[in-house]
Parts: C-alpha cells; sequence; structure tokens
C-alpha cells in the first residue's frame, strides 16, 4: 500500500514537471514569436501579443511579465540599431490592413461624470469628481479592466474628446493606445494613438501627456482655435513645420489631419507617398523629431495608421543641443521653419523669463528669419513651466495665450486648466 501511494505521488510530481515544461515551452514560443514581430519591423502585432500576454487572463499560459518587457525592449533595441529601422516600419505599416489598437466605436457622446456613485454600484463620497472619472475610466475602458464588470453602460464612450473628462485619464501610463476625437474643419473623425505603455513604464516619451494633448487639440482645427495663422503660414511656397520632442506625434498628425481637412493638400495620395510628393505641387510637411528611437518608432506607425504618414516624417534630433538642431535645419529647412510646435518640454521651459534659457537660442536657430509670420506654439503646465519673456528680449514676443478651458480640459476638481498654449512670433 505504501509503495502504491509512493508511486502514485511519483506520477504526480512528474506530471506538474510535464505541465510546468509545457507552460515553459509555450511561453518561450511565445516571446519568440514577439521577438520576430519586432525584427519583421511589425511593432503593432509585436505590441499587441505581448499586451494581450499581460493580461493573464487572456492568453494561458504565457511567460513572466518581466520576461516580456525585457525580450520586448532588447528586440527593440536590436532593430532601432539598424540605419533605415523607420522605413521598414513604415513599410509594414503601409501593408498591413489590421485594425491594431482600434478604438471604441460608440457614437453617443457621454461624460463619464458620475452624477451619483451609488448607481454604479460603486461608493466613492470622499473622492472628488477627477478621481470618479478616472476609476469609472479603468473599470470600463482601460486595456486592463476586469473582463467581467456590471457598472458600465453599453453606449459609453471610452475616447478623448473636448466636452468629455477623459482628459483626467492622461498619461494613461499603462495603456497601448488611446483613442482621440479630433473635430476636424470637415467634421469628426477619431485617431488612434499607439503608445508603449505598460512595456517601457517608465519612458515618459512614449505616451501622450495632457499638454501634447491640448497642442493636438488646437492643431486640428486651427481656425476655432484661434490660431488661424497656421494655415497662413503653411500655405507659402515650400513651407516646413517642426515638432520638438514629438514623443507619440499626436500634435504632428492632428495638424496633419487639419491640412487633409483644409484642402490645403492633395489629400488622395497623402497615406502612403514620401513626403515630398504629399502634396501636388509640393507643399507643407511636419519634421517630428525626437531623441529617442522608441518615440520616432511609434510617431512612424502613428502617422501611417493614421493615414498622414505622407505628411510626417520622424528624424532624431536633440532639441537642447545647437549641433543638432543645425543638422535639422541643414536636413529640412535651411531658411528655418514656417512653424515651430513642442509641449511640455521641461529641459526649455525652465526660467525662460532670463535670456540665458536655451528655449530662446533654441528658438532662434529653428525659426524662419525670412518669414516673418513664421510661429510657434508651445503647450505647458501654467504653475509649473508658464513661459515668459525676458525683460530684456528683444527677439520673440507673444502673441496670444490659449487655456485648456477652450476645450474643456479642467481640473478634477472642476477648477480652471492647468495648461495653455502660448503663441510666439519673432519681435517686429
Amino acid at each position: 500500500m505504501i509503495r502504491f501511494q509512493s508511486f502514485h505521488i511519483l506520477f504526480a510530481v512528474i506530471g506538474r514537471c510535464a505541465s510546468s515544461f509545457d507552460g515553459f515551452a509555450v511561453g518561450n514560443e511565445i516571446i519568440e514569436e514577439i521577438e520576430l514581430r519586432v525584427q519583421a519591423g511589425d511593432l503593432t502585432s509585436a505590441r499587441k501579443r505581448a499586451f494581450d500576454c499581460l493580461v493573464s487572463t487572456r492568453v494561458s499560459p504565457c511567460p513572466p511579465e518581466e520576461s516580456i518587457k525585457r525580450s520586448y525592449e532588447s528586440a527593440t533595441a536590436n532593430l532601432f540599431r539598424q540605419e533605415a529601422y523607420l522605413e521598414l516600419l513604415k513599410d509594414v505599416a503601409t501593408s498591413d490592413k489590421s485594425d491594431g489598437f482600434s478604438g471604441d466605436d460608440c457614437t453617443k457622446i457621454e461624460s463619464l461624470e458620475i452624477r451619483d456613485p451609488l448607481s454604479f454600484g460603486i461608493e466613492l463620497p470622499e473622492k472628488n469628481h477627477g478621481s470618479r472619472v478616472i476609476e469609472k475610466w479603468r473599470e470600463c475602458c482601460s486595456f486592463f479592466r476586469p473582463r467581467e464588470d456590471e457598472i458600465c453602460e453599453d453606449d459609453l464612450c471610452c475616447h478623448l474628446s473636448p466636452g468629455l473628462d477623459n482628459h483626467l485619464i492622461l498619461p494613461a501610463l499603462r495603456e497601448p493606445s488611446v483613442t482621440v476625437e479630433l473635430r476636424l474643419e470637415r467634421g469628426i473623425e477619431k485617431v488612434t494613438i499607439e503608445q508603449d505603455g505598460d512595456l517601457r513604464m517608465f519612458d515618459v516619451a512614449g505616451v501622450l501627456w495632457p499638454a501634447g494633448y491640448l497642442l493636438g487639440l488646437c492643431l486640428s482645427n486651427p481656425t476655432e482655435c484661434g490660431v488661424s495663422e497656421v494655415f497662413d503660414v503653411l500655405r507659402r511656397d515650400n513651407a516646413v513645420a517642426v515638432e520638438i520632442g514629438s514623443g507619440v506625434g499626436f500634435a504632428s498628425i492632428s495638424l496633419a489631419k487639419a491640412l487633409q481637412s483644409s484642402n490645403t493638400c492633395n489629400t488622395s495620395e497623402l497615406a502612403n507617398q514620401p513626403f515630398n510628393l504629399a502634396c501636388s505641387p509640393p507643399g507643407p510637411v511636419i519634421i517630428a523629431t525626437d531623441i529617442k528611437d522608441p518615440s520616432l518608432a511609434l510617431v512612424t506607425l502613428n502617422a501611417q495608421r493614421n493615414g498622414v504618414g505622407g505628411l510626417v516624417t520622424a528624424f532624431k534630433a536633440n532639441h537642447t543641443d545647437q549641433d543638432s538642431m543645425t543638422q535639422v535645419l541643414n536636413t529640412w529647412a535651411r531658411r528655418g521653419f514656417d512653424l515651430v510646435l513642442g509641449s511640455s518640454l521641461q529641459a526649455l521651459f525652465d526660467a525662460t523669463e532670463t535670456l540665458e534659457a536655451p528655449l530662446w537660442a533654441t528658438l532662434d536657430a529653428l525659426v524662419s528669419k525670412s518669414n516673418p509670420d513664421a510661429t510657434v506654439l508651445l503647450a505647458h503646465v501654467k504653475e509649473n513651466e508658464r513661459i515668459e519673456l525676458p525683460v530684456e528680449n528683444g527677439m520673440f514676443q507673444i502673441a496670444k495665450r490659449i487655456s485648456g478651458d477652450q476645450f474643456s480640459m479642467t481640473t478634477s476638481n472642476g477648477s480652471t486648466s492647468d495648461f495653455e498654449i502660448v503663441v510666439l512670433r519673432r519681435a517686429r
């Protein structure tokens, strides 16, 4: 009897070991699959496979979370060592007809305001409106939301849009994507912006931030935002715009969408053509710069997947380094840029009230001296990054300030917006 029990235990242990080995083998296959997709330039597919695995209830068995993240980072680092990796990403995104991380398709726009928390089965008397919005969004909209929830309405909109309070969830640090509703000149259109999210949890350039969101909303319809001069400067022959520190590329993509909507360009050829063939005759292009390769990859994928790959070109540059800025100019706009964009550029926005602040040297290098209407739009946090002119400054002047309140970007407690856009031009 004892011998039989011993054999029974032995077989059980062997069975568990075999099961563990099978799970380990499958986990290795998943990691290898992610790495192969990255190597092929299919970052969207690789990221989707990795995120599906991070939500363990969807894919089983999966390798440990840290193994997934390490393998993704290692594989992308190898990809970024290739000289022409951006072209590879662009080619793959052009031929890929899948939805990627598609956004919600709701048609009824509703605020996420919880007027009566108890009606949703949650009691949060001590939390302010913003906290409840964030909690509701995480439970109903997040990629990592519970699989079974009973507190979400069928028509709940999870995208970001002026008039909704969803901006309060930004930055959505863990999310693989966010969907934004743009109110273009010719109508409403949604764009889905991929992020590295949880795969690079501490890479601040790999997610959409509130200041970048505000800048993108404004650029999606410059006339309605109060900066119709954006269209004016870009209608000049061979006009070029540059975004510094572009991150995920939302502002550049929004501007490109606005140009399409205003019919500034021949929109039928924009999606898959090289930048210099985007308009006929050659017209405005947007150079989205960043120092980080993961950001340049996201800009390229997001522009291509949202149909503006012919207008937005990613380019590696360091906006705090004058030699790097010179390289950007020599490559794209020897006479200077007609439009300069940026948001939450902490390295540039510090101590702008002094003439020695790096912002002024960077703008002086980039902004066209031959175009008197060349314009700068910078979005920032009003308290910590407020842009002020030096008393002795003679280079630039502030044309206007645009509050985030114009797009209903109130704070979590309902106060006026923390964010604004400052519009600058060369002093005349």
